[in-house]
């Protein structure tokens, strides 16, 4: 069984081979165990285990009765000897199933370590200082969780003590969290530059075992797709020539760009390049191009393996020279208009000022193939076509693997990035919101909303990109677009209750086709949009505004 060491208040989840899923946490302060569950097929007891090895055990029978959930807390005795304990599941079949381990500190020796570190900190005298820290730490490792090697691999002391004094330390609890990090630190300071010439002197393949072992002092995060690029990226690593630890993390970040790109599937590829465009610099000019080369391109990038950002400008190139040698062969998409003085009718309102699209052979209004990019797009059947069309788009993504959960709400933030995919807007506005970083995936997203005039924010100076979206809201950002009204007698229950700045847009839409009422009769204007209302919305734009 994997060790899982619950220092401070922590909460994890297990799922067991069984699809046993379990939410526990400890307070250290408290000593308290606090567990929940999902419903159980069988009755299944809470153990508490004192010697695994030799099966010596106290424990509380907190059993699960028969399909109910679960929610528990549970606290050793007073009494329970102080060391290493496991929590195990025991269920009527006989099967066991071990969780997790935890070290159980008497109350009274919590307060001990409290006291006894605040006297070391508090010592004025550095030597001394030191000496009382390093008593402390061959007395109280065991409850802490301090890593010896680390602590011993430090020349000084100082700089620990220093480290602690800044941080929290007035619980056990602040302790189990202040101590590591404090350590992890003054250890990175002390040894991390010895760490980057062992990665220098170190072979291709010896370099993941110093990157795993040295992950949280060098600043990062080791992937699934690190472990399969691992030579790339450690051959570029070992080679960086100013490599120091004020940049690894940078550079790291950097090298394992293109990785990220190779390993992207068809559906978050944009994702990956817009994340990652701070080392690839690709996004804004692929993105420049006529929203039909824009998918050859995602395609064409998600079909080949890359070793340098030259290759990658390469193959963009070839997709948009191959374009342009064959331009004259390519269907006209959306149609133009919607400027003039006359109010489009439901049956001829177009887009304005939108390029022409090119979307991938087959889309329409028919019967999409089967693609199997999503595997759980069949809860919405009258969604599921629009969702595979804007996939091969490139305008929307899933939510990685196969997985687009189609009913989750959506933000004001993603609905902006699928109607400027949509409507292939470029141009930006340099309009401000408070709450809107710079730097933010969504940043340039709004301000080419917002030249569109798809929207304008909250009237407040905010735009609120985290706020879910309503069904009534998306209606007028469209409508704001594409330049069309029509008055309707809507059929809907609650038709009365849609928003005066809103009723315009829906009544548009609705004459379009493009929007519909629910099961109950009711359009609910104040509902969350989702992801697949949004994507059944505007595929029915694009599609009309094909079909002319």
């Amino acid at each position: 069984m994997k060790k899982i060491a619950l220092w401070l208040c922590v909460c994890l989840t297990f799922i067991s081979g069984s699809a046993f899923a379990m939410e526990a946490s400890i307070d250290y302060d408290t000593n308290l165990i606090s567990v929940n569950a999902p419903a159980q097929e069988q009755k299944t007891a809470l153990i508490v285990v004192r010697n695994k090895e030799t099966g010596a055990y106290e424990y509380t029978d907190l059993l699960f009765a028969q399909e109910e959930a679960f929610s528990a807390e549970l606290k050793l005795s007073d009494e329970a000897a102080e060391g290493e304990y496991s929590v195990v599941l025991v269920r009527a079949n006989e099967t066991e199933e071990e969780l997790f381990d935890f070290v159980n500190v008497s109350e009274g020796t919590r307060s001990t370590i409290v006291q006894a570190l605040s006297n070391a900190l508090s010592d004025a005298d550095t030597a001394s200082g030191e000496q009382k820290l390093n008593a402390f730490v061959t007395q109280y490792a065991w409850a802490l969780g301090i890593d010896t090697a680390k602590y011993g691999a430090l020349a000084s002391k100082a700089e620990l003590i220093a480290l602690l004094q800044e941080k929290p330390h007035a619980t056990f609890a602040q302790i189990m969290e202040s101590f590591p990090a404090a350590l992890n630190e003054a250890y990175a300071a002390s040894t991390g530059e010895k760490i980057l010439e062992d990665i220098k002197n170190a072979s291709t393949a010896e370099i993941t075992g110093i990157l795993k072992e040295n992950a949280e002092i060098l600043g990062i995060t080791l992937t699934e797709v690190y472990d399969q690029y691992q030579t790339y990226v450690n051959e570029r690593l070992k080679n960086t020539a100013d490599l120091s630890m004020a940049n690894v993390a940078e550079k790291f970040n950097a090298i394992m760009a293109i990785p990220y790109l190779n390993a992207a599937s068809r559906s978050d590829i944009d994702r990956v390049i817009q994340e990652q465009d701070k080392y690839l610099d690709i996004y804004d000019t692929i993105h420049k191009n006529k929203e039909d080369v824009v998918v050859k391109i995602l395609k064409k990038l998600e079909e080949t393996e890359f070793q340098e950002r030259s290759e990658i400008l390469s193959a963009i190139i070839e997709v948009v020279a191959e374009d342009k040698a064959n331009q004259n062969k390519v269907p006209s998409g959306f149609g133009g208009g919607g400027g003039g003085g006359r109010r489009p009718s439901g049956a001829d309102i177009a887009i304005s000022g939108v390029p022409p699209i090119s979307p991938p052979p087959g889309t329409g209004s028919g019967t999409t193939e089967e693609t199997g990019r999503f595997n759980d797009v069949s809860s919405v059947p009258w969604a599921a076509e629009s969702i595979e069309k804007l996939a091969d788009m490139g305008i929307i993504s899933g939510k990685g693997g196969k997985t687009f959960a189609p009913n989750d709400q959506i933000t004001r933030a993603e609905v902006v990035k699928i109607l400027v995919g949509a409507f292939s807007l470029t141009e930006e506005s340099d309009a401000a919101f408070s709450d809107i970083a710079a730097d933010s995936w969504y940043a340039p997203y709004i301000r080419k909303a917002v030249a569109a005039n798809l929207t304008l924010g909250d009237g407040n100076g905010s735009f609120r990109p985290e706020d879910v979206i309503s069904r009534q809201d998306i209606a007028v950002m469209i409508c704001r677009f594409i330049g069309g009204a029509q008055t309707a007698q809507l059929p809907f229950g609650d038709k009365d209750s849609i928003a005066a700045y809103a009723k315009e847009a829906v009544e548009t839409l609705y004459s379009m086709g493009i929007i519909s009422g629910k099961d109950d009769g009711n359009f609910d204007p104040y509902g969350n949009l989702t992801r697949a209302e949004c994507a059944k919305m505007v595929y029915g734009i694009i599609v009309q505004q094909q079909n002319g």
